[in-house]
């Protein structure tokens, strides 16, 4: 590994017999290959069948692999190239993914894909403010729903006037 990238984001692709950056680091793995590498092994989220992890491909993003802050690898490991297809398949589509969330993800040859976190959120409280700066849609949906108040209440304020409805001592009269 060169000076550079020990200080770069890593994506790394491919098998645990076709990749030996994914071999070496195998022990960093979510979901860790088995000694030979050509079946996903069970962790604390999920239990796996020998034969059903042969057919599973995976999405992984950790934290840097060197230490390094700030940095980050995404691992896309399979045990054979169909589950690199069926994981590369939710990963190359847009519609794909929504399906795709926390640290981890396992897709199978049938479409089926899970996600998984296994660290906790930094931050797991953002500040509503914050979301809404960060989400142009949510300006937009609040910038419209102001609107649709206002002209609602000015409505109401003009219909009342022209109804000659007051509000008196017990309720509304006219």
């Amino acid at each position: 590994m060169n000076e550079t990238a020990l200080y770069s984001n890593i994506i790394a692709v491919g098998t645990y017999q076709n990749n030996s950056f994914i071999k070496s680091n195998n022990d960093k793995l979510y979901f860790q290959f088995g000694e030979d590498g050509t079946t996903f092994l069970s962790n604390e989220k999920l239990v796996i069948d020998p034969t059903y992890g042969k057919t599973l491909g995976s999405a992984q993003l950790l934290t840097s692999l060197y230490s390094k802050p700030g940095r980050a690898s995404l691992m896309v490991v399979a045990p054979n190239q169909t589950g690199l297809v069926a994981i590369g398949n939710n990963l190359g589509e847009m519609k794909n993914l929504g399906r795709l969330s926390g640290d981890a993800a396992l897709a199978d040859t049938n479409g089926n894909v899970q996600s998984y976190r296994f660290k906790a959120p930094k931050n797991p409280t953002i500040a509503v403010v914050q979301q809404i700066s960060v989400n142009q849609e949510a300006q937009i949906f609040l910038l419209v729903s102001i609107m649709v108040i206002i002209l609602l209440a000015a409505g109401l304020i003009m219909v009342v006037r022209k109804n000659g409805i007051e509000l008196k001592k017990g309720g509304w009269r006219k």
